[in-house]
């Protein structure tokens, strides 16, 4: 059972599903560290005062830290700032994230395809890696990682992110298996399209073609993920390990 005086950090923990999972956890009472690239910086200020006021409003505490999850020595420094300003963390939620460059294969930059990895695989292991002994030291801890149904199937000119989100099933799994003997539960989710802010994108066309085309005739919203999140994070048995859960709205892409 999951201590709920202990903290869970949310990489991507400003933006998109991560900040619409911070908003749940706080909410619950849970205290939460969002992870982000940009903490600290003006274009995330306004994000970090509500979520603050949130906190208090909820009597609980709430930490913004700047990480990049590709970067080893960001990670380790993070984690021992929370560790010395925070407390113990039993939840991770995995949810910063790239895209891709719309490509084929044969045009595909090599540093592309290294950035995508990095960050969508390498930063969930790293991060997995230095929360760890926190879990053991609790006696328990929850690992969420967000995949994607392209994890499942393949999409034309995005063998990165597909690529990506497929590794990252599988170190889901291997991460369940280590963690059974500590009750440390590992599980992924695999949205197909969320509707989230994407830098450059006209997305009121995007979305609509996508609800167009869904069998449920809408996009599906972040407070949907971050409520199957807080679920597998709180409520969910220890028994559920290893596990992917595919949120499509009966998409199938």
């Amino acid at each position: 059972m999951i201590n709920s005086s202990t903290g869970a950090l949310i990489t991507g923990g400003l933006t998109n599903i991560g900040l619409a999972t911070s908003k749940k956890f706080l909410n619950l009472g849970i205290p939460v560290v969002a992870g982000s690239s940009n903490a600290g910086k003006p274009i995330r200020k306004r994000i970090e005062k509500d979520l603050h006021h949130l906190a208090q409003i909820n009597n609980v505490s709430f930490l913004s830290i700047n990480m990049d999850v590709s970067d080893e020595k960001s990670v380790r420094s993070a984690v021992r700032k929370i560790e010395t300003q925070f407390g113990l963390i039993s939840i991770l939620v995995n949810s910063a994230g790239v895209g891709s460059s719309n490509k084929e294969i044969c045009n595909l930059d090599l540093k592309d395809w290294q950035r995508t990895l990095e960050v969508n695989l390498t930063g969930p292991f790293l991060t997995t890696r230095q929360i760890w002994p926190h879990m053991k030291k609790a006696g328990c801890g929850r690992i969420i990682n967000i995949a994607s149904t392209a994890a499942h199937i393949g999409s034309s000119k995005y063998s990165a992110f597909c690529s990506s989100k497929a590794g990252l099933l599988g170190l889901t799994r291997a991460t369940a298996v280590e963690g059974a003997p500590y009750s440390i539960t590992a599980n992924s989710i695999s949205p197909s399209w969320v509707e989230t802010i994407r830098e450059g994108v006209n997305t009121n066309k995007l979305y609509k073609e996508i609800a167009k085309n869904n069998l449920q005739k809408r996009v599906i919203q972040t407070s949907e993920i971050a409520e199957q999140i807080c679920w597998l994070a709180l409520n969910a048995p220890v028994s559920l390990t290893g596990e992917d859960i595919r949120i499509t709205g009966g998409e199938l892409w």
